[in-house]
């Protein structure tokens, strides 16, 4: 069996966040007050990326923080994954909007490296989580709304010049449930695209677990949250797998998770510290890089892989981590075993 798994089981997508600082204080996260802010070095994020069993398999690489701008070797850590990563084919950035200043500069070196490296996919995801100063507040800094403004305007110029992707992300909170379509309809009159994600417990990334609040919903606020889902898909205005958000409501509902998950098998979690996890829901460490090679690390959780254990896990798991890569590699697969087979 474990052989077999060995077999299948690589890494194929990573979530990284590069550091644990942050210029936000979200009302949803504690990372900023982390104790550790030792953030993984260039020279070790050389090993992790040039280590076999990434660079020959890892195809998505998530970059985030914290606010991973606060790091001035950002472009270095991208060059590297790029260079290294043989079958690499997208990179994705989180980060808040805060920093209109940096992002042309940034983009513009990236996109030589499209041409000095390899080509690869970027996308950019930007944090909104209300409106004037309800950001403000979820982001627990004053003028956080007005530096994202300064970004939205500066990306509607240079996605002319450059070649990115980029979104936006709402995270619910009992906060902010009812800012959900207000935000929306704000961005769709710029013809923005919205998505959503849930704020979850976790110890391993948000340290945030002791933020109680976070997970207090009535019923009138379940339904507020399922309707407004309902109707955004419904209209076809949502990115993320509409299977996902289907799958969501019927859990804010009371029902298990039922939509696959990439991460069971397939992904890792790098924390700034060198800790390495299956995934930043479960708090289940495979081991440190300081310590221990990735191979070494990857081939040691496969001895202790229990596939009942991990899907007890996901039962009441919201994230939506890679939910379109998995669907969009699901339907190459197929398109490729209808034309093998043609």
């Amino acid at each position: 069996m474990i052989e077999q798994l060995r077999d299948i089981m690589y890494p194929k997508v990573m979530i990284f966040p590069v550091t644990y600082n942050c210029n936000a204080r979200c009302c949803m996260c504690n990372i900023w007050k982390s104790q550790n802010k030792d953030d993984i070095s260039l020279i070790e994020i050389k090993k992790v990326f040039s280590d076999e069993v990434i660079c020959e398999n890892l195809e998505s690489v998530n970059l985030t923080g914290g606010e991973p701008l606060l790091r001035k070797d950002l472009l270095q850590i991208i060059r590297t994954i790029i260079y290294y990563c043989k079958k690499l084919k997208v990179i994705t950035l989180n980060t808040n909007g805060y920093y209109y200043y940096k992002y042309e500069d940034l983009f513009e070196k990236i996109d030589r490296l499209k041409t000095e490296i390899k080509d690869f996919e970027l996308f950019v995801y930007f944090s909104i989580d209300g409106l004037y100063e309800i950001h403000d507040q979820i982001r627990g800094v004053s003028g956080f709304f007005d530096h994202l403004m300064k970004t939205i305007k500066l990306m509607q110029e240079m996605e002319k010049k450059y070649n990115f992707n980029y979104s936006f992300n709402f995270t619910i909170t009992p906060y902010n449930y009812k800012e959900m379509e207000r935000v929306f309809s704000f961005l769709n009159d710029m013809d923005l695209s919205l998505d959503f994600t849930f704020s979850m417990p976790s110890e391993t990334y948000f340290n945030n677990t002791v933020i109680d609040d976070l997970w207090k919903y009535d019923n009138e606020a379940i339904q507020e949250i399922c309707s407004v889902l309902d109707k955004l898909l419904n209209k076809g205005k949502l990115t993320y797998s509409r299977t996902y958000y289907k799958n969501l409501i019927k859990m804010l509902q009371g029902d298990n998770r039922k939509i696959g998950c990439i991460f069971k098998k397939e992904g890792l979690f790098l924390a700034p510290d060198g800790n390495m996890y299956k995934c930043w829901a479960d708090n289940h460490m495979l081991g440190n890089i300081y310590e221990k090679n990735v191979s070494q690390i990857w081939k040691e959780s496969l001895l202790e892989y229990d596939v009942e254990e991990i899907q007890e896990k996901c039962k009441k798991c919201y994230n939506n981590c890679y939910v379109n890569f998995q669907r969009n590699n699901s339907i190459k697969k197929l398109l490729h075993n209808i034309n093998g087979s043609a």
